[in-house]
């Protein structure tokens, strides 16, 4: 849509010097919106910039300013109206005016509003709407139907939650709360607007929509614009869930890689307008969900591992990573989790490179006839048949290899909580890098990360969570401020960009012992980390870092909100997988 498209050109600064606006259409056929700014200082900072354009359904369409004279003929027809009436009035007392205009309006009124009536109950058989019930009390909803007794409902425990019905009573309750909400915040209440968004500043723009594609060819279009490296290995691991999405709403998906690392994804309608819109969400739910949980590791491409055929023998192990090779490195994209277990594997293949073992090549384990998946029991890693008989020994032989080095145990040094054995010198140096067991990943001592400076603070209230009724709130609310990035960061000296985040937890016995550990995760640095965005693709910004919060009350999972009834067991396993337990 290019309304959406000028709404985000327009919200941005780096693009437009803008800032927080709305669109909405003027002339849809001849190409012009009102933009509304929050203050004149932003409306100006975009009438300074003179080039203004967007790209949508694949093209280019350039943004005109118009001058003010030139958005007043935009208002010709209240002009005419206006001129009319003030016309009369030369020619009639005040109270033949007054009639005149009376019943000029009375018509106009009349006519427009039979016009609007016949065309929306034309294009609107039947509107469905949920209301906001975090907004919204429950006696303020059960308003409905007193204000509009033929529309239709759907309530839960929390009172009711959909309404269905004709378009004029769906708009009329929209006007009613609105009212009801404006209402609350002139009295002090808890929904309170911001001084600054009480009053716009009004722009109209022109878009010169290319001749040979029609308003309604790009109507049928959207675009969303996605990192290129999450996006390739989107594609690789939801290949048939991306196909059964063209399916079910028939709709072509296309793809343009830019040089910022972004790449833009054009939804074309094959149908109608509405099947577009409902598949461009259902790819953002499912690529926002994936998103967040992928990780990258780049490592050298060594001789041993061309000659190993290491990237044919990782992507038949692990099928959840992409595994690609860009010159002299090897890429894997993925869940951390296995990430971690393909770089353990990769070092498995040096050390049998190093020590002139056969080395385990993608052809000789698919010989050898063995699983290629991870034993969940003894070695992590299946020897070939072949050498089995070899490599065989007693028990307690064994037992005394070090699973660091593959070789015998020199100067045996056993883990106090785990058990597992070691050679003294190996485990000493893979603690420098992970203080945590190479076997079973317990572990020992503390991790530092390196979150920047900031603060976490909590507040409880006593209204519930979808999935907790009875228990209250715990609200968290995290403030990193803009800094300049040390070297533990991607680019050190440079500035990056703070967040204020805020996440939710049930105030019951699970919730509290989470939010404990969450502040001890917070105290090492290990909630947020600088770097780029997996949903806007910005760089030199502070994310969130592989511990996943709820920072919103309600929506399900799907919307990063309650109910989610394996959350608070998900992120206690988050949170051990980097010592905090």
């Amino acid at each position: 849509m290019v309304h959406l498209q000028l709404e985000k050109h327009f919200q941005s600064g780096k693009q437009s010097g803008g800032g927080e606006c709305k669109v909405r259409v003027r002339d849809r056929e001849r190409g012009i919106y009102a933009v509304c700014f929050h203050s004149q200082e932003v409306k100006n900072r975009v009438k300074a910039q003179k080039v203004h354009s967007i790209e949508t359904g694949g093209k280019t369409l350039e943004i005109n300013i118009l001058t003010d004279s030139e958005a007043a003929l935009d208002h010709e027809e209240k002009s005419f109206t206006n001129n009319a009436l003030s016309s009369t009035a030369k020619w009639s007392s005040a109270s033949s005016t007054s009639s005149f205009q009376s019943d000029l309006e009375n018509k106009h009124g009349r006519k427009y509003a039979s016009d609007l009536h016949s065309i929306t109950r034309k294009i609107f058989v039947d509107v469905s709407a949920t209301l906001n019930v975090d907004l919204l009390s429950k006696e303020q909803r059960d308003q409905v139907k007193v204000v509009c007794p033929a529309i239709k409902t759907e309530s839960t425990l929390h009172g009711i939650e959909k309404v269905s019905g004709g378009y004029g009573d769906i708009q009329k309750l929209h006007c009613h709360f609105e009212k009801l909400l404006s209402s609350s915040s002139c009295n002090g209440h808890m929904f309170s607007r911001p001084q600054t968004q009480e009053r716009f500043e009004e722009m109209d723009v022109d878009v010169a929509i290319p001749k040979e594609e029609s308003q309604d060819d790009l109507d049928k279009v959207c675009n969303i614009e996605v990192p290129t490296g999450i996006l390739e290995y989107f594609s690789h691991a939801c290949k048939e869930q991306v196909e059964e999405l063209k399916q079910k709403f028939n709709v072509t998906l296309t793809f343009k890689e830019h040089r910022n690392g972004m790449t833009s994804v054009r939804f074309a309608a094959l149908g109608t307008l509405s099947s577009v819109e409902e598949a461009q969400q259902t790819y953002i739910t499912a690529f926002q969900k994936v998103a967040a949980g992928v990780k990258q590791e780049i490592i050298p491409l060594t001789d041993s591992l061309r000659f190993a055929k290491a990237q044919d023998l990782l992507s038949d192990r692990y099928k959840s990573l992409l595994v690609k090779t860009d010159e002299n490195t090897l890429i894997l994209r993925g869940p951390a989790k296995e990430i971690a277990a393909a770089k353990s594997f990769v070092e498995e293949i040096k050390e049998w490179s190093a020590k002139d073992i056969e080395r385990p090549t993608y052809s000789s384990i698919a010989a050898s006839g063995v699983s290629s998946e991870p034993s969940l029991a003894g070695k992590r890693y299946p020897i070939p048949s072949q050498e089995q008989s070899s490599l065989k020994g007693t028990a307690s032989e064994q037992e005394e290899q070090c699973s660091i080095c593959m070789d015998k145990i020199h100067d045996k040094e056993e883990l106090s909580k785990c058990k597992h054995t070691f050679c003294k010198a190996c485990i000493k140096e893979a603690m420098k890098h992970k203080p945590a067991c190479p076997v079973c990943n317990t572990f020992y001592g503390k991790i530092q990360g390196n979150q920047p400076p900031g603060t976490m603070d909590i507040n409880t209230t006593n209204w519930s969570l979808p999935g907790y009724r009875g228990c209250g709130t715990i609200c968290i609310t995290y403030s990193i401020p803009d800094g300049f990035q040390t070297a533990e960061h991607p680019n050190p000296g440079r500035r990056f960009r703070g967040t204020h985040r805020s996440a939710y937890l049930p105030d019951n016995s699970e919730g509290r012992g989470i939010l404990k550990l969450l502040r001890r995760a917070f105290d090492q640095k290990l909630i947020f980390t600088v770097g780029q965005s997996r949903t806007t693709g910005a760089t030199d910004v502070v994310t969130w870092n592989d511990i996943h919060h709820k920072t919103v009350c309600s929506g399900g999972p799907d919307n990063f909100g309650y109910p989610d009834p394996s959350y608070l067991k998900r992120v206690r396993e988050e949170l051990k997988a980097k010592g905090i337990e």
